[in-house]
């Protein structure tokens, strides 16, 4: 279940990234998919990666871990690059 959630929610958010970035100009294409790279792809490919890891381990506890270390890392780079 909460592999289809995270599949579908990355599905509709380059759906709508696509749909915001057609007619646009370069600039707007690239701070269109930029955004959603950061807020919809970048968490939710993640979560999917790690739901996928804690099923190959039979272990939920794995699923937990890595989100928070996923969520955190790329959360710490992306205010550290923008400072």
């Amino acid at each position: 279940m909460a592999l289809g959630v995270a599949l579908l929610v990355l599905v509709l958010g380059l759906m709508f990234a696509s749909g915001l970035s057609q007619g646009k100009t370069a600039k707007r294409k690239y701070i269109v998919w930029g955004t959603t790279t950061i807020l919809i792809i970048a968490p939710f490919f993640s979560w999917a990666v790690s739901i996928l890891f804690a099923i190959s381990q039979e272990e939920g506890f794995a699923d937990d871990v890595i989100v928070s270390v996923f969520l955190f890392n790329r959360t710490g780079y992306a205010v550290n690059r923008s400072l």
